[in-house]
């Protein structure tokens, strides 16, 4: 199994894009809408990874104890997970799945006072079903291959 994380959007309420599995010889197996925090020049628990290429290897999310795949080798960082989850505001670096993309109501971490406002993010009701999916589609694997890169303007049109 491979995978290949392509975002197509960083915007004030996160940088959003598709995590693609594919197997070993490149069929396409799943797809999940993805949603980051700002990039902010791979800053510690505030920031997106940079692009590259990683190895994600099996751990326990320590928060939870729930089973997932931690991002490894980012420069200066560690415990880079995917996890379930909405918006920007639950993660701390993290790479959140989902089915759909959506607006959701959320108190500001960003803003003085932390308002609530409406943000994007990774649909209501998506985001447990596709991080429950992709376990499934790597039940037995322990470690894959991860590329991240940015899309050209217009390229996530022909992904």
């Amino acid at each position: 199994m491979k995978a290949r994380l392509v975002r197509n959007c960083d915007s004030i309420f996160g940088v959003f894009g598709y995590l693609k599995l594919s197997d070993d010889i490149g069929h396409a197996v799943a797809e999940y809408c993805t949603a980051e925090a700002d990039w902010l020049a791979n800053l510690v628990g505030k920031s997106c990874i940079p692009q590259g290429a990683y190895i994600c290897k099996r751990t326990t999310w320590h928060k939870t104890g729930l089973v997932t795949f931690e991002i490894t080798g980012v420069p200066n960082r560690a415990r880079i997970l995917f996890h379930p989850g909405n918006t920007e505001e639950d993660i701390e670096g993290c790479v959140l799945l989902g089915r759909a993309f959506g607006g959701l109501n959320v108190q500001d971490e960003d803003a003085p006072g932390h308002p609530v406002v409406t943000k994007w993010g990774i649909a209501p009701g998506t985001s447990r079903p596709a991080f429950n999916d992709f376990k499934g589609r790597l039940a037995g694997v322990d470690e894959f291959p991860l590329s991240v890169e940015w899309s050209a303007p217009g390229a996530w049109r022909h992904l």
